[in-house]
């Protein structure tokens, strides 16, 4: 967040953000768990798991001007990588129904205090 802040300083417009976000009923502990250890078998951080909510919380902390969460891209889990497959199988271990779990990616824009 860091990064955001130092933009959120230099921006004219607006500051543009593409993140992945989970609906919350989908953060299960097998997703926190499991998300930071994805850079082992992808050689991709993609960090720990944040839900929609989280994401909603942390901008309101940051900063007070308006912003706008929208998603922008939406595939299934098995398209993102050669091993989401296997993921997908050991996901649908722990919860009934089965199914490929799909993933989100949001775009944020918060918008800059200057008019100009």
């Amino acid at each position: 967040m860091v990064l955001l802040l130092h933009s959120l300083k230099l921006t004219k417009k607006k500051t543009m953000l593409y993140h992945n976000l989970v609906p919350d009923h989908e953060a299960t502990w097998f997703w926190r768990w499991s998300k930071p250890l994805l850079v082992y078998l992808t050689l991709c951080d993609f960090g720990k798991l944040t839900t929609l909510t989280e994401m909603d919380v942390t901008m309101k902390s940051m900063t007070n001007r308006p912003y706008k969460m929208a998603p922008l891209l939406e595939c299934q889990l098995s398209d993102m990588h050669v091993l989401g497959w296997v993921v997908s199988w050991i996901v649908n271990q722990f919860k009934s129904g089965g199914g490929d779990r799909k993933v989100s990616q949001y775009l944020l824009e918060v918008e800059s205090t200057d008019s100009n």
